[in-house]
């Protein structure tokens, strides 16, 4: 079996090795053929660096539009914020001393609930006196420590601040 094949072998490569015209035809072939590839090669790296632009300028329109949206939602929060603090009966609730807060109370809880439910991006709404003590709340287990939280320090400080984003129950 081993003979056959190597006869084919013998067959094959003996008319290359002897003739001068097979060498310049096998030649004459890879020096034509040579230019295609390398124009192949070099299309292709000319295309994938174009496509890699074309991606790159997406992602990045993309991320521009993903910050403008973010400041228009950032820029509507501060003004549901604010329309919310500057709301009378909560004005009026936290300017009334402690045992004038009960007739107000019920509206002003409501109050709250009602910007919760239209702004389901906040868990809870705290009403703070200015030594960030909790006079009312959404939330059955209010911050103890508002005082010493950075959202009320700014706020005392007449700063708007904005917490990190985060997952609900990531904290």
């Amino acid at each position: 079996m081993c003979i056959p094949l190597l006869a084919l072998y013998r067959r094959l490569t003996a008319p290359l090795s002897r003739s001068i015209r097979t060498r310049a035809l096998c030649i004459t072939l890879f020096l034509s053929l040579l230019p295609l590839f390398s124009l192949g090669g070099y299309a292709y790296l000319v295309a994938r660096s174009a496509t890699l632009q074309v991606e790159v300028q997406g992602i990045r329109t993309h991320a521009e539009d993903l910050a403008r949206a973010l400041d228009d939602y950032l820029t509507e929060q501060r003004r549901f914020v604010t329309l919310i603090a500057r709301h009378p009966i909560l004005r009026s609730f936290s300017a009334a001393p402690p045992e004038g807060r009960s007739n107000l109370r019920s509206p002003a809880l409501a109050d709250l609930a009602n910007f919760l439910k239209t702004n389901p991006s906040y868990e809870a709404a705290y009403l703070l006196d200015p030594r960030g003590q909790v006079i009312l709340s959404t939330d059955e287990t209010p911050d103890p420590h508002a005082a010493s939280r950075p959202y009320f320090l700014r706020a005392l400080a007449g700063e708007t601040y904005a917490s990190e984003p985060s997952l609900p129950g990531s904290e």
